[in-house]
């Protein structure tokens, strides 16, 4: 098999490491599972995007009934749902997974992995993942496609839920930059939790970067944001007022 591509940055693993990488049985057709990791652009052919579309119905499924299994709350169904039925989640748990290092990295697919979408955008890797869950459903069955699911989303669940909201909360961040006509290319915006609280981390290019600690997530993104805003020489987000009671 012959693909197109710019040229390589660094070749991927044989499709045997590949699968023991992944907790993959072997795939009875490797082919299939070459092309998706390989990943022909969709100009290239019209076979990825079908696949693609597939693997979007597949996970919407699986994710829906795990969803609905578990919370009772129409509303709270419906918020998380949304938010694990995500290109922004796909690409997370396949950074999470380091399914990167099983694909050939040419220059374009490393421009585009090393950093990830602002909350509902297209990424190559979402596109990646659901073809791989397309590829296992084809070649192995739905049970396949669970196992595979419950070793390698499922475990990363509240990383992502994390860091989505870490994305959605920089998202409003970019919204008020842009509202004070400041251009701020923030490249990374991330929190973790540390004993006594959260540590914040915003980095501007590969050479700024400023973190920050809170007793809440929420506030430490503030602070980390008014810490860039104020060393770039923009005015910091003012706190609002407390609102008058009855």
């Amino acid at each position: 098999m012959v693909y197109r591509h710019s040229p390589l940055v660094a070749s991927p693993p044989s499709m045997e490491e590949i699968a023991d990488r992944l907790q993959l049985q072997r795939f009875q057709n490797p082919d299939l599972l070459a092309c998706v990791l390989l990943w022909i652009p969709p100009k290239h052919g019209r076979f990825l995007p079908r696949l693609e579309r597939r693997g979007d119905a597949i996970l919407n499924r699986i994710i829906e009934d795990r969803v609905n299994q578990r919370l009772s709350n129409e509303k709270k169904r419906q918020t998380m749902h949304y938010k694990l039925y995500s290109n922004a989640a796909f690409a997370m748990c396949a950074q999470e997974i380091d399914l990167v290092a099983c694909m050939p990295m040419t220059f374009e697919i490393k421009d585009q992995v090393e950093t990830l979408p602002i909350y509902g955008e297209r990424h190559i890797l979402a596109d990646v993942f659901e073809c791989l869950v397309a590829a296992i459903m084809q070649d192995q069955g739905l049970d396949a496609v669970v196992a595979f699911l419950d070793a390698k989303f499922w475990p990363h669940e509240k990383e992502i839920l994390a860091r989505i909201r870490n994305q959605k909360r920089g998202k409003d961040l970019l919204r008020y930059c842009k509202r004070l006509k400041i251009t701020l290319p923030i490249t990374s915006l991330d929190s973790r939790p540390v004993p006594g609280g959260y540590v914040a981390e915003m980095r501007i290019d590969e050479s700024t970067s400023f973190t920050a600690e809170a007793p809440t997530r929420a506030l430490a993104l503030e602070i980390v944001l008014c810490k860039a805003l104020t060393d770039l020489q923009f005015r910091p987000i003012p706190r609002r007022p407390p609102q008058p009671t009855g």
